[in-house]
């Protein structure tokens, strides 16, 4: 049985998203929401924050529980599907809107840069920002 997170930290480019999902103890809650979405920002996502952004955050614990949630939906939903469908909710309750601009997929702002990464557990698209609920 492959994880989605197995499978995101096998990658190595989201040992940043990994680390703060520990650190907002929502390992468990991904487990039993699956199957479920994942909204993955790399690396590179995280470090477009100020400096000192990343240790500001995972300090934080409520405001990144909060921020991780909202890149998180309960269920499986391909790229495809996140395109066609109305638009689907976060953990935290706020509807994501997918759309295609110039033959790129964005999820609200967010650039999809790899689409449709699948685990037994869910499925992963990875990001280029982090996405900020209201």
């Amino acid at each position: 049985m492959t994880k989605i997170l197995d499978v995101a930290m096998a990658d190595g480019r989201f040992y940043t998203l990994i680390d703060a999902l520990k650190a907002a103890n929502l390992i468990e809650t991904l487990e039993q929401t699956s199957p479920f979405t994942l909204l993955a920002p790399t690396d590179e996502a995280f470090a477009l924050l100020q400096p000192q952004g990343v240790s500001a955050l995972l300090a934080d614990t409520v405001l990144l529980n909060r921020i991780l949630a909202h890149h998180v939906i309960a269920g499986k939903y391909s790229a495809a599907e996140l395109l066609l469908l109305p638009p689907r909710s976060s953990l935290v309750g706020q509807p994501l809107s997918a759309r295609i601009a110039e033959d790129v997929l964005y999820i609200e702002d967010s650039r999809v840069l790899m689409r449709d990464i699948e685990g037994d557990d869910g499925i992963m698209h990875a990001l280029d920002k982090l996405l900020i609920p209201v």
